[in-house]
C-alpha cells in the first residue's frame, strides 16, 4: 500500500531515530549556558536514504533572552557508493524555466534537495553563477567579484571555489574570438560596470528556452546557428536576431555584438565549420574542464574557510546579510567527503554572521552562501515514501519558483523489503475506527512499493477489534500493535482513552449564534488528568440536543428548528458518561414569503432570447407535497454564450428593515407559532429568543430544491432608486433535495432593498458539467435577526427544611416533596430545580445522573458518586443526589452555587434562601 507524504515533514522524523537533547558542539550544560553564549542543540536525526541523514537542530542565541531558531541539515556521505549530488533545474534541462524545489525533486527523482544559485527575478531566471549538470556545462560563471560555487568532482570530492570562465570560438578559416560565456542573462560586469553583452560573443544552447537571448542587454544581436559543428543560419542583417523558436539539442547559437558581430558576419558563413572550447579556472589558477565535475552550482559569498568564519568575499547588502532572514548554505568537510546542506526558515531567520557560527558549530570546513529569503527551501523524502516533501515552512507560504537546486540522489539497486513504518493514530477513543497505513523500505533505505501486500495486524492485549488494516477500540487500556508484511514487522504502542482519565471536556462551536436551517461545526476536546489535551473523534461522541430540533453528524449540527420558548439552547456531547455542553443562542427569524398565499405575480424571463422555461407557484413538489413553493424550469439547449433563467418576483419582495418595522410584528413576540404567513409579514420564529427592538435583519435564507445541475444560483435586489445589486447564493447547484441557503445581507450590501429576481446562470466557460435543462424550486424566504443573550429572570426563593411550603418572589408555592437535611447538606426535589431556578433539568434513570443547564452553565451529578462535572470540569462533589421515596433529591447548594446563584442558610429558622 503506497502512501503519499504530507506537505510539511512532520512524519519524517518519527519512527526512525530520535536523538533529542544532544548538544553540539557545547557540552551537556549548553542549555543552561544558552543565556550567556550561543549553542547548537541537536533535536533529532532521521535516515533519508543510504548515506543521507536529515538532522534537526536548534540554534540557541546568546544574551539575556535566548531565542531558539530551527536549523535544518542534510548531511551527505560522498564516500557512500550509492549517493550522488547533481543540479536540479527547469523541466527538460532548461536554465530559464524556473520551478519550485519540490517540483524539481519530484521530476528528477531526488530523495532530497535545497534551492541553489542566486538569480535575477526580473530577468529570464537563469542562474548567475556556473552550472554543470551531469558533467555538462549549462551556465558559465558571470564576471562578478567574490562569487563562489560548490561542486563535486568526478572523483567524488566536494570543492568550493571562485571560478573564472575562459573560452574561444574558432572558425573554419582559423579566425578566433573570445567566448564571454554560456547561457547568460544580461548583467553589469565587475569591476568595470559594463553591460555584459556589449562587444562580446556568447553561446546559447538548447538549455536556454527563453524567447530572447537575452532581454534588456542594451545591445542588438547578430547571430549564427550551429548544428553538429556546421553553421546553418546567420542573421540576414547586422544587429538582427535569428528567428529561432527552439535551439536544437545538437546545436547552439552564437550571439555577438559589435566586434563579435563582425566576427560572425566575416568568418562564419553558412556551411562552414566552427568549434568552441572553454574551461573553468579556479582561484589558484587550476584549470578544470566541465567533464572534471559531476556537478557544479553557483553561490554567493564565502561563509566558512578552514573551519572558521571567513571574511565576506563580496558585499552582502544585496542578500540582506545583516538582517535576520531565511538562509540556505552548502559546505563540506576538510577531506571533501561529507557535505552539509543547511537551511534556516524565515520564522527563525539569521544574519549571515550568525549562519557562519552555525556552520562552524556543525564542523563545516568550507561553505558558501546560496540564495535565501523567499527562495530558501528544503525537501526530503520521508522513509518509505516515494516523493520528497517540504521539511519546513517557506517564507511566503508557497514555494518560490527558483533557478536551480542541489538534488540528492540514490543510485542503489532495488532491494527486498527490510523494514516497515506504521502511520496512524496511537491514542484512540472508544467508538472510533482507526485506519493504519504502511510504508516499506529496503536495506538502502529506499522505498518499497507495498501495493498488493496484505498487512497482518495483531495486539498483545485485547483493547480493540482488528478489522482489515484498521482497529475498532473496545475498552480502555494500552497495548502493542504489531503489523507484519512478508518477513518484515513493525510495532507501535497504542492507548485507548477511558472516561475515568478525563479531567475536563470542552465543546467549541464555530459560531455561538445558530439559525433555523443553518449549520455549525462542533469540536470536542478533552484534557486528561496527566495534562494531555486531545481532540475527540466525532464518531466517539453521542449527542443530546436541548431546545434544538436537528441532528449532529460528522461533527456538524444541522438545525431544523427550536423548541417552544427557547432561550439559550444546548448541544451536549458525551464520551461514555462524561459530558460537556455548547451553549448556543438561537437567532430569531421572520417569514418573508412562504408562497402559500403569494402576494407577488411570478413570471419567467430568459436570456438570450432562445432560452425557454417557466416560473410559478405550485404544490406537490418533492419534500413539499402538502405545501406550495416557487418552481423555476429552465432550458438552455438553444442559444450560445452565458445563459440566464429568471423567476421575476413582480415588483419585488421588500426586505422589511428593523424588527419593529411598520406592518411587521416584533420578532420578540414570537412564541413558537409556525403557521402560513404568505406575504403578510407574520412571524415564524419557532420559539427562538426574540430580536432586540429596532434590530436590523442580518441574513436572508431561502430553501432551495436543487437539481444537481452545477449551474450558478443568483439573486437580484433593487434599492428605492432602482439600482440593481446582483449577488451569488451558490456557486454551484451541486445538490439534490432541499437545502437552506443563507445570504449575509450586510456583506452583500442589500439591506433594506427589494428582492426582485431569483435565477439560474449557465456560464459558457467551464460548462462541460453544467446542465442544459433542469428545474429548481424556492420556499420559505426568511429574515434572520441577531440573537440576544438574555439572562433568565432571577427570583428569590425561601425554602424550609421539612416543609413542602416555599415562597418565590413573595408568592407561596408548594413543592412535591419537602426539603430535608443530611449530614449538613440540604436536599430539594429535582422538579424544584426545573421549576424555580430558571434552568433545564435532565434525569437519566439508567445512569442515575442529573444534568442541570442554566445560561451557559452545565452541572452534572450522579447518585452515590463522589465527583461531579461543572461546565465539563471534573471536581469533587460536596454531596451527590439521593433517591428517597421514589423521588430524586439533589443537594441544592451544590447545584445553585455552581450555576452562579447565592444560597443562604438560616440555622435558627432552618430556612434556605436562594437568590
Amino acid at each position: 500500500m503506497r502512501k503519499t507524504g504530507r506537505k510539511l515533514l512532520n512524519a519524517l522524523m518519527a519512527g526512525v531515530m530520535s536523538l533529542t537533547g544532544l548538544l553540539f558542539p557545547a557540552a551537556a550544560a549548553a542549555r543552561d549556558k544558552a543565556s550567556v553564549e550561543p549553542a547548537l542543540v541537536k533535536r533529532s536525526e532521521a535516515v533519508v536514504t543510504s548515506g543521507v541523514r536529515l538532522m534537526e537542530y536548534a540554534w540557541i542565541t546568546g544574551g539575556g533572552t535566548p531565542v531558539e531558531k530551527p536549523v535544518h541539515v542534510l548531511r551527505i556521505d560522498l564516500s557512500n557508493p550509492y549517493v550522488r549530488l547533481d543540479v536540479m533545474g527547469g523541466r527538460g534541462g532548461s536554465v530559464t524555466a524556473r520551478r519550485s524545489v519540490e517540483e524539481m525533486a519530484k521530476d528528477t527523482g531526488a530523495a532530497a534537495g535545497v534551492n541553489g544559485d542566486v538569480f535575477n527575478t526580473d530577468g529570464e531566471g537563469a542562474p548567475i553563477g556556473p552550472e554543470i549538470r551531469g558533467g555538462r556545462l549549462t551556465s558559465s560563471p558571470s564576471k562578478l567579484q567574490g562569487m563562489y560555487a560548490f561542486g563535486v568532482t568526478v572523483g567524488g570530492t566536494a570543492v568550493i571555489d571562485a571560478f573564472a570562465f575562459r573560452g574561444t570560438v574558432t572558425a573554419q578559416d582559423g579566425a578566433q574570438f573570445e567566448l564571454a560565456g554560456v547561457n547568460k542573462s544580461s548583467y553589469m560586469t565587475e569591476p568595470d560596470r559594463s553591460p555584459s553583452h556589449y562587444n562580446a560573443l556568447y553561446m546559447y544552447t538548447s538549455a536556454w528556452t527563453a524567447a530572447a537571448r537575452p532581454k534588456d542587454s542594451y545591445t542588438s544581436p547578430t547571430e549564427a546557428l550551429v548544428v553538429d559543428g556546421v553553421v546553418t543560419a546567420v542573421s540576414p542583417e547586422r544587429n538582427t536576431p535569428l528567428n529561432i523558436a527552439a535551439i536544437p539539442e545538437n546545436g547552439y547559437v552564437l550571439r555577438g555584438h559589435r566586434d563579435a558581430a563582425d566576427f560572425i558576419l566575416q568568418h562564419l558563413p553558412v556551411g562552414s565549420r566552427v568549434s568552441v572550447s572553454y574551461e573553468l579556472v579556479a582561484s589558484d589558477g587550476k584549470v578544470y574542464q566541465a567533464s572534471d565535475f559531476r556537478m557544479l552550482i553557483g553561490g554567493h559569498t564565502l561563509l566558512v574557510d578552514g573551519g572558521r568564519a571567513s571574511a565576506f568575499t563580496r558585499s552582502i547588502s544585496g542578500v540582506d546579510g545583516s538582517r535576520e532572514r531565511a538562509r540556505t548554505a552548502v559546505g563540506h568537510s576538510k577531506d571533501g567527503k561529507t557535505v552539509w546542506l543547511v537551511t534556516v526558515q524565515e520564522s527563525g531567520g539569521m544574519t549571515l554572521a550568525e549562519l557562519q557560527r552555525v556552520l562552524v558549530s556543525l564542523g563545516v570546513w568550507k561553505a558558501v552562501n546560496l540564495d535565501g529569503g523567499g527562495s530558501t527551501t528544503m525537501v526530503a523524502r520521508p522513509l518509505g515514501e516515494f516523493d520528497a516533501v517540504l521539511v519546513h515552512p517557506v517564507s511566503q507560504g508557497t514555494q518560490r519558483a527558483v533557478s536551480n537546486g542541489i538534488g540528492v540522489y540514490s543510485t542503489a539497486p532495488p532491494g527486498e523489503l527490510a523494514g516497515l513504518l506504521v502511520s496512524g493514530p496511537r491514542t484512540l477513543f472508544l467508538g472510533q475506527t482507526a485506519e493504519y497505513g504502511l510504508r516499506g523500505y529496503d536495506k538502502y533505505y529506499n522505498p518499497v512499493d507495498l501495493s498488493g501486500k496484505t498487512p497482518r495486524l495483531s495486539l498483545d492485549r485485547p483493547i480493540a477489534q482488528v478489522r482489515g488494516a484498521g482497529l475498532i477500540p473496545t475498552k480502555p487500556g494500552t497495548a502493542e500493535l504489531t503489523v507484519r508484511v512478508d518477513g518484515a514487522a513493525a510495532k507501535i504502542g497504542l492507548e485507548v482513552i477511558g472516561e475515568s482519565q478525563i479531567a475536563e471536556m470542552t465543546i467549541r462551536p464555530t459560531a455561538q449564534e445558530i439559525r433555523e436551517g443553518g449549520a455549525v461545526r462542533l469540536e470536542a476536546k478533552v484534557k486528561l488528568a496527566d495534562g494531555r489535551v486531545l481532540t475527540v473523534p466525532h464518531e466517539s461522541l453521542a449527542w443530546q440536543l436541548v431546545g434544538i430540533r436537528g441532528q449532529v453528524k460528522d461533527g456538524v449540527l444541522r438545525v431544523d428548528g427550536f423548541g417552544a420558548n427557547a432561550g439559550t439552547v444546548y448541544a451536549i456531547a458525551r464520551y461514555g458518561g462524561y459530558g460537556a455542553a455548547a451553549a448556543l443562542l438561537p437567532a430569531p427569524n421572520r417569514m418573508l414569503e412562504d408562497f402559500e398565499d403569494a402576494g407577488v405575480a411570478v413570471r419567467f424571463e430568459g436570456l438570450p432570447a432562445e432560452t425557454s422555461g417557466s416560473a410559478g407557484v405550485t404544490a406537490g413538489l418533492p419534500g413539499r407535497e402538502t405545501s406550495r413553493a416557487l418552481r423555476l424550469v429552465y432550458d438552455f439547449t438553444r442559444g450560445t454564450g452565458d445563459r440566464f433563467a429568471y423567476a421575476v418576483l413582480g415588483d419585488g419582495i421588500d426586505l422589511a428593515g428593523a424588527s419593529d418595522a411598520s406592518g411587521a410584528a416584533d420578532p420578540a413576540s414570537a412564541n413558537g407559532t409556525n403557521g402560513s404567513s404568505g406575504a403578510s409579514g407574520a412571524l415564524a420564529a419557532n420559539g427562538a429568543a426574540g430580536a432586540a427592538a429596532g434590530a436590523e435583519p442580518s441574513a436572508l435564507s431561502v430553501d432551495v430544491l436543487g437539481d444537481g445541475g452545477n449551474n450558478w444560483l443568483r439573486a437580484e435586489f433593487r434599492d428605492a432608486a432602482g439600482r440593481a445589486v446582483l449577488v451569488t447564493l451558490a456557486d454551484r447547484i451541486d445538490w439534490t433535495g432541499w437545502k437552506t441557503v443563507f445570504l449575509d445581507l450586510k456583506a452583500a450590501g442589500v439591506s433594506g432593498m427589494k428582492l426582485t429576481r431569483l435565477y439560474v446562470v449557465r456560464l459558457e466557460s467551464g460548462s462541460d458539467d453544467r446542465a442544459l435543462r433542469g428545474e429548481i424550486a424556492f420556499d420559505n424566504l426568511k429574515l434572520h435577526y441577531p440573537a440576544v443573550d438574555a439572562e433568565p429572570p432571577r427570583a428569590e426563593i425561601v425554602l424550609k427544611s421539612g416543609s413542602t411550603e416555599a415562597v418565590r418572589n413573595g408568592e407561596a408555592i408548594r413543592l412535591d416533596a419537602a426539603p430535608f437535611q443530611r449530614e449538613g447538606v440540604t436536599y430539594v426535589p429535582l422538579r424544584f430545580i426545573a421549576d424555580s431556578l430558571g434552568g433545564s433539568v435532565l434525569w437519566d434513570n439508567g445512569l442515575k445522573r442529573v444534568t442541570v443547564l442554566r445560561n451557559s452553565g452545565m452541572v452534572e451529578l450522579r447518585v452515590n458518586s463522589p465527583d461531579m462535572t461543572v461546565n465539563g470540569v471534573r471536581q469533587a462533589a460536596a454531596a451527590s443526589p439521593l433517591i428517597r421515596n421514589g423521588r430524586v433529591m439533589v443537594p441544592v447548594r451544590v447545584v445553585a452555587e455552581q450555576l452562579g446563584l447565592q444560597v443562604v442558610w438560616d440555622g435558627q429558622a432552618k430556612t434556605i434562601t436562594i437568590r
